[in-house]
């Protein structure tokens, strides 16, 4: 089977401009803001989860000290 090179320079010209298009695209959006690290991500999920299971009337225990 032959490879037609005229295909393959046509298939490889069209996915190059369609990479060009999305690079134009991402270049024209605004920045995303910075993520927090997993370790700051599962602490606040943390304490959501302990505000919730509190409840809206529950109190917070006393500290020890």
């Amino acid at each position: 089977m032959d490879t037609n090179l005229y295909v393959l320079e046509f298939l490889a010209r069209e996915r190059l401009d369609r990479a060009r298009a999305e690079a134009a695209r991402r270049r024209a959006l605004p920045p995303a803001p910075p993520r927090p690290g997993a370790r700051v991500a599962l602490g606040q999920a943390l304490v959501a989860l302990g505000r919730r299971v509190r409840g809206a009337g529950g109190r917070a225990l006393p500290a020890h000290g």
